[in-house]
């Protein structure tokens, strides 16, 4: 089982640029990555987040979705500039936990040291996806197309887009359509 990851930082100032690859930006994978977080990150953009053009007018933005999480839970995506990139800016496939069930999801089943495994309510909730500009610059006021939707759900329960906190909402834009 894959837990705990952090994909950038808390500290805006020391992210990430991750853009220019041939399928997703951010990919994590598989029935026991829980817990793991992307945050203030630029996803299909240059280092500056205001543009997804490169030199020549290459187009820096990843091959295919900027964030794809399959058969995860309980991970935050948060902070980032999701922009320019070939297909859906955010997916999120078989991402869920088991509310009023009363059971805990399968992964804290099988981990129950998990992080988010010892929760009060472990299913209550799922991914939390919040303070992210998703199509758009830096700022949220100039688009940056991701080919695809902004953020897809497929197969999902339970996970947050956006909470009532102060910086908690997103940006979602400028998105194409699949």
């Amino acid at each position: 089982a894959t837990s705990s990851v952090t994909v950038g930082s808390e500290a805006p100032d020391q992210r990430n640029v991750i853009s220019g690859n041939r399928l997703a930006g951010v990919f994590l994978d598989g029935g026991g990555t829980t817990g793991s977080q992307v945050l203030n990150n630029y996803i299909g953009t240059d280092t500056t987040g205001e543009t997804a053009d490169g030199t020549a007018g290459s187009n820096l933005g990843n091959g295919t979705n900027g964030v794809l999480t399959r058969a995860t839970i309980l991970n935050t995506i948060q902070g980032n500039v999701i922009s320019g990139n070939g297909a859906d800016g955010l997916r999120l496939e078989n991402d869920f936990v088991s509310p009023g069930t009363g059971q805990p999801p399968a992964p804290c089943q099988q981990f129950p040291d998990l992080p988010g495994c010892q929760a009060p309510d472990p299913c209550a909730g799922s991914s939390v996806i919040r303070g992210n500009k998703i199509g758009t610059d830096k700022d949220g006021l100039s688009p940056i197309v991701n080919a695809g939707a902004g953020v897809v759900l497929s197969s999902s329960a339970g996970v947050k887009l956006g909470v009532a906190e102060a910086g908690g909402g997103n940006v979602i834009a400028g998105n194409g359509s699949t």
